[in-house]
């Protein structure tokens, strides 16, 4: 992104003209005459993942429209994004208004409806939410962006038409607060007051000298909400900054609500990283399982070097494996794409299409009421229907599964955004490798001795035993290929087509890895991980004489 200057601006900044439609008068310029002039830098020639893209928007009832300002995001490839009008109470869960990949801070408003802000951050960010910052009586959200340097505040304030110019003391409270803890401050929001230099006020004034004062300026120079037969549109949508770092910002219309979205970028000290884009995965799909299975049959993968432990059998059974399946399916990048909303069906993105071209008819012409009331309409029973398919589907997801628990389980976790990640595999092998390590007691007894014979409450794996050929074979037709791959990278179409060809040499390595203990813990963890549950090949513990310890 190339930052935009203009020479004669104090600013120094100007919006971006290609980041929104043609519309005459619409981005006219008004420059603040009271702003603290500061010199932005650039970030051309800088790394693409040192800065951070952010957006502020208000929504007014934020609960009814996730699923747009999910889309948003996405169109405009924001990191963090600031909602103003919330609407939110203690009613309504975090999972409500969760959104795939993304954080949420946020504070409702104490008594009444109405108001409230949140900020919505990429989990990938190093953030970290500040409550300590915020106040009763001002509607504010703040977060800190954690830099190789110093930490960066990022606040999101919405002050309510109705307040006074007693407003303005209680910010300048957070504002004194904020700049104590950190010298770089970001803070977005609507206020409420015109910011155009054109027609001032007393807020305006109050806003110049509060914020002056901590060095924070007005960024945002252009409307941000258009009223029909408005002539100017009214800039109430800021950024107000005290640093350099703020490198371009523009305007962008949308029809989510009667205020358009503002976006800027902002460069950062500390490495950033960015979702990926693609992911590596095979098409196992398009393989010739008859080629595949002759490929194994020539790979002799039950033959094995003389005298070899259990480490290196594993170790050379699944380069073999690999090798194979590298030249049948080789890893392929995959554009990921965004997921959809199931209950978003043909139906309602036609009338959401509708809707946008009807917002974009009438910003070609805002002097005719006519179509601004009929796209009001469009929105509001686009807005419906999405609500209703929305509740129908949960309705009808509970009734479907309500004598399936781990699916009712799923679908509530989705519901309430209780769905945690997945531990981490390295985890599983630590406690893998404690619970052989702490298997023998003789510390003199050399390790490569079967284990003694006794009760499994003296010593976990002396119920172990050889593994027979029928029980390997049987448990490897019954794996489901459609099962995630594990950490071994062995898909499940793989074990199961070819189980006749495998179950020999995982007969022999698991019947060693039963009765031998090696000094070596590393090759041996890895080897039980891929006896974990969550692989397919995980249904081979449950055989009796190849369960793993219950420590485990």
């Amino acid at each position: 992104m190339a930052t935009l200057r203009d020479p004669n601006s104090p600013t120094g900044l100007e919006p971006n003209p290609n980041a929104a439609p043609s519309i005459p008068g619409l981005f006219t310029r008004h420059l603040n005459p009271n702003a603290i002039p500061f010199t932005p830098r650039s970030h051309q020639g800088a790394p693409a993942n040192s800065w951070v893209r952010f957006g502020f928007i208000n929504i007014c009832r934020l609960r009814h429209k996730v699923d747009a300002l999910e889309q948003l995001i996405v169109n405009q490839c924001w990191d963090i994004v600031g909602v103003a009008e919330t609407w939110l109470d203690g009613t309504v869960s975090d999972g409500e208004i969760r959104i795939p990949n993304f954080s949420i801070s946020r504070q409702d408003r104490a008594g009444g409806r109405g108001g409230g802000t949140c900020i919505y951050f990429r989990s990938t960010l190093p953030v970290k939410p500040r409550p300590d910052l915020t106040a009763d009586d001002v509607e504010c959200t703040w977060i800190e962006l954690k830099g190789a340097r110093a930490p960066h505040l990022l606040g999101c304030v919405y002050r309510p038409p109705s307040e006074t110019v007693a407003f303005w003391p209680r910010l300048e409270t957070v504002l004194q607060a904020a700049t104590n803890n950190t010298g770089s401050v970001t803070m977005m929001g609507d206020f409420n007051v015109n910011a155009d230099p054109v027609s001032p006020g007393p807020q305006l004034r109050h806003m110049h000298d509060t914020c002056g004062s901590y060095g924070l300026q007005n960024v945002v120079t252009a409307p941000t909400r258009v009223l029909p037969q408005c002539v100017r549109g009214t800039i109430l949508d800021l950024v107000l900054v005290n640093h350099a770092s703020l490198t371009s910002w523009n305007i962008v219309p949308c029809d989510i609500s009667d205020h358009f979205a503002v976006s800027a970028s902002l460069s950062c000290a500390t490495e950033v990283s960015q979702p990926a884009s693609s992911l590596l995965t095979r098409q196992l799909h398009r393989v010739d399982i008859a080629a595949l299975r002759a490929d194994l049959l020539a790979a002799d993968l039950h033959i094995f070097p003389p005298y070899a432990s259990v480490d290196d059998m594993w170790s050379t059974w699944h380069a073999s494996i690999m090798r194979v399946l590298d030249h049948h399916a080789p890893m392929t990048p995959v554009k990921k794409r965004s997921r959809r909303r199931p209950w978003l069906n043909r139906d309602t993105y036609q009338l959401m299409m509708a809707k946008n071209r009807l917002h974009r008819r009438w910003l070609r012409d805002r002097a005719n009421i006519a179509l601004f009331h009929q796209y009001k309409r469009a929105r509001t029973a686009a807005a419906n229907l999405v609500r209703r398919r929305k509740n129908q589907y949960f309705s009808d997801e509970c009734v479907v599964n309500n004598r399936n628990p781990r699916k009712m389980w799923s679908l509530l976790n989705s519901i309430t955004g209780r769905g945690g990640s997945k531990q981490d595999p390295a985890c599983d092998v630590n406690k893998v490798s404690v619970a052989f390590s702490n298997i023998v007691t003789d510390p003199d007894r050399p390790a490569h001795l079967p284990l003694p014979n006794g009760p499994p409450a003296e010593h976990s794996l002396s119920c172990l035993g050889p593994a027979s050929y029928a029980a390997v074979n049987k448990l490897l037709q019954a794996i489901i290929p459609v099962k995630a791959t594990g950490s071994d990278g062995i898909p499940g179409l793989l074990l199961k087509s070819c189980s006749d060809i495998l179950t020999p040499s995982l007969t022999r390595i698991f019947t060693k890895r039963a009765l031998y203990l090696l000094p070596s813990r590393r090759p041996l963890s890895g080897l039980c991980t891929s006896l974990e549950t969550q692989h397919p090949l995980g249904t081979i513990v449950q055989y009796p004489c190849c369960r793993l310890p219950q420590s485990c």
